[in-house]
């Protein structure tokens, strides 16, 4: 059902429904915009509960399904609203469909916001994965540390990793360490290899 509903997605980026049915421009749903500024504002704050919010986490993620099988989604605004709460679900499946609402938005505005989404939306499906990212925007920690997960060096160049995430690889790693000064907490020195995380992976299934 989840293939369905990404395929028929990507069809849509020649020509959303709203957009088409209509010659007149198209507005920004508020009840999805509403839905993104929770999800960000719940971010936004100290001692977050991460048991709760998954949980809300799941309840937006419920009616972004439930606009996306009415047809309510119409601009770029609400397909990157709609990647971000999409992005933070916790399967593969989430964000791969994350990453085709990013692909739609960049589509219909070519913007830094929606540009940064594709790309993360991108990262977070390989490293569900356990692939090496290619743009570096996902960060992860441990009782070792935080650290920038994998990256693969050869999947694309500078130019273009500074384009779509806004930051280069050196920049991702910067910010990674002001944030860890920020919360307080150290970097993993050195970081694990994409080999050393597949294997504690398998050696977690085992037990």
């Amino acid at each position: 059902m989840k293939a369905k509903t990404i395929a028929l997605l990507m069809c849509l980026i020649t020509c959303p429904a709203a957009a088409c049915a209509s010659d007149s421009p198209a507005t920004d749903n508020p009840a999805l915009a509403a839905l993104f500024a929770q999800d960000q504002a719940d971010r936004n704050q100290d001692n977050i509960d991460w048991q709760a919010l998954s949980q809300r986490d799941a309840e937006r993620r419920t009616q972004l399904k439930r606009m996306l099988q009415q047809g309510q989604l119409r601009t770029a605004n609400d397909y990157r609203h709609a990647a971000f709460i999409q992005q933070h679900g916790d399967t593969p499946e989430d964000y791969r469909l994350a990453h085709a609402l990013a692909t739609l938005a960049m589509t219909l505005e070519d913007s830094a916001q929606n540009r940064w989404i594709v790309a993360a939306s991108w990262d977070r499906l390989l490293m569900s994965h356990t692939e090496p990212q290619w743009y570096g925007t996902q960060m992860r920690g441990d009782a070792d540390g935080m650290y920038l997960f994998p990256v693969n060096p050869t999947a694309l160049d500078e130019s273009r990793r500074k384009h779509m995430s806004g930051h280069s690889l050196a920049e991702h790693r910067q910010k990674l360490e002001t944030m860890a000064k920020q919360i307080g907490q150290k970097l993993r020195d050195p970081a694990p290899t994409i080999e050393q995380l597949r294997a504690r992976q398998h050696d977690e299934s085992e037990n």
